[in-house]
């Protein structure tokens, strides 16, 4: 499954790092998780970026996205709000080839700041309660 869609990168352009930040309830951009686990990403900013890498002498541009939000872990006790890039998720291989998945399903839905998701009142973009 591809991670990026083209609702997500919409989303990027109207939600870049920092934009949601005086809000007590942020717009949840995307949602990852990984299947065989708990741990889950919810993504409310975030920038698209061009990595430049070198092999055999020759330079290549990547697009990436650094993104902003809630992660949850495999122990509740250390979930935490963060920065990840979509490279590092498409990366995650587990057993039997397992990888971590976006929620095509999760829409319209807003995080406080401990974590708590909740759909948006009145389809407001960004709940800013």
């Amino acid at each position: 499954m591809k991670l990026m869609n083209d609702k997500i990168r919409s989303l990027l352009t109207q939600y870049p790092l920092y934009s949601q930040d005086k809000k007590a309830y942020k717009l949840v951009i995307a949602k990852f998780f990984y299947p065989a686990g708990r741990f889950t990403w919810y993504a409310v900013e975030g920038n698209i970026i061009s990595q430049e890498t070198t092999a055999n002498g020759k330079t290549v541009a990547k697009e990436d996205v650094l993104f902003f939000g809630y992660v949850l872990g495999n122990d509740p006790t250390c979930d935490e709000w963060g920065y990840w890039l979509l490279s590092q998720l498409e990366e995650i291989v587990g057993p039997y080839g397992i990888t971590v998945e976006r929620d095509v399903y999760f829409d319209n839905m807003c995080i406080d700041i401990h974590g708590n998701i909740r759909e948006c009142p009145d389809n407001r973009v960004g709940c800013g309660l």
